[in-house]
C-alpha cells in the first residue's frame, strides 16, 4: 500500500486509471486532468483514506463510486470543472471541498447521504439558494464554508443543525443586506458566523440581542452599517463588545467604540433610522464610555 503525489510539473495525464495496486492516498493537484474513469481506483477501494485531485480540469468524476471506498475520509475536487452537485453516499467520507466549481444550485438533498461530514467547503461556487434543513441532519458538521457567493436571503431552517460539534459558519463575501432572527435562531452556541463583506446596513436588537446571548461571535468587516439610533443598544451592551469583531459605520467608523454621547439625540426605545451626522464632531470621543 503507498501513497500518489504529483505535483503541478508532472500531471498531464488527459484520464486517470489506477486500479491495479492499493493506495492510501491519491494527490493529483494543478495539473490538466478532465476526466477520472469510473473504477479508477478500484484495487484501493479498502485502502484509500484521501483522495485530492486539487486545481484540475475535471468536469467528470464518478461520484458513483464513493460509496465503495470502505475508509475514505478526505475528497477534495477543489478548483475543476465540475457544474453539477454530485448526490452521492458514504458513510466515512468526513472532509468534502467542491470550491471554485461553478457549481450554482444546491439541492436540498445534496449531504443525506453523507453522514459523517465535518467540514464542508463550497466557497466560490455560485450558490445563491439554500434550502431549509439542507445541513440539519449532519449530526458530526463543525465547519461549513459557503463564502463568495451569491446568496441574497437566508430562509427559517437554512441554518439548523443537529451537531453538537458546530465551530464555524462561513458567509462572507455574499449579498446578504438583512437577516431575521427565524433565519439565525437555529445556530448553536458558541459558533463563530462570518459575515464579513455582505451588504448589512443595520444591527436590530430584536435580531441580534438574542444570538449574542448564546455566545455566537459574528465577524462584521466590509458591511455598509448604518450608524443610527439602532445601534445604540450595542454600544452599550459592553458584555457583547467582543463578540461583535470589525463591524465599523460606512463612513468607517468603528461601531464599538462610537460612545453614549454618539446618541445623545436618541430617544429611549428609539428605533428610528434618525441618521446620525456629528461624525466630526470633538466632543463624541471614540472610547466616550
Amino acid at each position: 500500500m503507498g501513497n500518489i503525489d504529483v505535483g503541478m510539473t508532472a500531471v498531464r495525464f488527459s484520464k486517470v486509471s489506477l486500479d491495479r495496486a492499493a493506495f492510501s492516498q491519491i494527490i493529483i493537484r494543478k495539473g490538466k486532468l478532465y476526466i477520472v474513469e469510473s473504477n479508477f481506483a478500484t484495487g484501493s477501494f479498502q485502502t484509500l483514506s484521501h483522495l485530492d485531485f486539487t486545481g484540475n480540469q475535471i468536469s467528470y468524476f464518478p461520484f458513483q463510486d464513493i460509496q465503495d471506498f470502505a475508509v475514505l475520509k478526505d475528497l477534495f475536487l477543489t478548483d475543476n470543472r465540475i457544474a453539477v452537485f454530485p448526490v452521492f453516499g458514504s458513510w466515512t467520507l468526513e472532509r468534502l471541498s467542491l470550491s471554485h466549481n461553478p457549481i450554482g444550485f444546491l439541492p436540498r438533498e445534496a449531504f443525506d447521504r453523507l453522514p459523517s461530514l465535518v467540514a464542508i467547503d463550497l466557497e466560490h461556487t455560485l450558490i445563491n439558494f439554500l434550502y431549509p434543513g439542507t445541513f440539519s441532519m449532519l449530526g458530526s458538521l463543525s465547519h461549513l464554508f459557503l463564502g463568495s457567493n451569491e446568496i441574497s436571503d437566508l430562509l427559517e431552517g437554512v441554518l439548523e443543525f443537529s451537531s453538537p460539534n458546530m465551530s464555524a459558519i462561513g458567509l462572507s463575501h455574499n449579498y446578504l443586506e438583512a437577516l431575521s432572527y427565524e433565519a439565525l435562531k437555529g445556530m448553536p452556541a458558541g459558533i463563530s458566523l462570518y459575515l464579513d463583506s455582505n451588504g448589512l446596513q443595520h444591527f436590530e436588537e430584536d435580531t441580534w440581542r438574542p444570538i449574542l446571548r448564546r455566545e455566537v461571535t459574528i465577524w462584521l468587516e466590509g458591511n455598509p452599517l448604518v450608524c443610527d439610533c439602532q445601534l445604540k443598544w450595542i454600544v452599550e451592551e459592553f458584555r457583547f463588545h467582543s463578540q461583535v469583531v470589525l463591524a465599523t459605520c460606512r463612513e468607517g467608523r468603528d461601531v464599538i467604540n462610537l460612545g453614549k454621547k454618539y446618541f445623545k439625540d436618541c430617544s429611549p426605545g428609539d428605533e428610528t433610522n434618525l441618521f446620525l451626522t456629528a461624525l466630526d464632531d470633538e466632543s463624541l470621543t471614540e472610547n466616550d464610555p
